[in-house]
C-alpha cells in the first residue's frame, strides 16, 4: 500500500539518523562530521520520498510537508556542522535550534502519517 511505501522509506532514514546520532563523538569536529553524515540521510529520505507516486491527497500532502522538512533538516545539519567546524558558539546556538524546530515537525508529520494510514 501506499502507507506502507511511505513508511518502508521513512523508518530505515529515521533509524540511520539515529543511529548517527547515538554514536559516542567527543569533539566538535566529530559532531560536525556526524551533522554532514545526517545531511546527506536527510537529503536521500527527501529524493527517496519525491520518487514516491502517492494518489491519496491527504497523505500526498502529508509527504510533500515531510519532503519540506527534509530539505529543512538537511540544512540545519549542515549549517551546525559548518558552525562547529569554525568554532562559532553564537552560530552553534541558531543551528541547534533550528536543527531542534526540524526535529519537532518531524515528530508531528509522523503522528499525522500513522493517523492516516490506521
Amino acid at each position: 500500500t501506499e502507507c506502507d511505501r511511505v513508511t518502508d522509506t521513512v523508518n530505515p532514514a529515521v533509524t540511520e539518523i539515529e543511529r548517527i546520532s547515538q554514536e559516542r563523538t567527543t569533539t566538535e569536529g566529530e559532531v560536525a562530521r556526524d551533522m554532514r553524515k545526517i545531511a546527506v540521510v536527510w537529503q536521500k529520505l527527501g529524493d527517496d520520498l519525491a520518487a514516491l507516486d502517492i494518489s491519496s491527497i491527504g497523505l500526498r500532502d502529508t509527504v510533500r510537508q515531510y519532503r519540506s522538512m527534509c530539505r529543512k533538516g538537511t540544512e540545519a545539519a549542515n549549517e551546525l556542522a559548518s558552525a562547529l567546524e569554525r568554532s562559532d558558539p553564537p552560530a552553534n546556538l541558531q543551528a541547534r535550534r533550528k536543527y531542534d524546530e526540524v526535529a519537532a515537525e518531524e515528530d508531528g508529520l509522523v503522528d499525522r502519517i500513522n493517523s492516516f494510514c490506521q
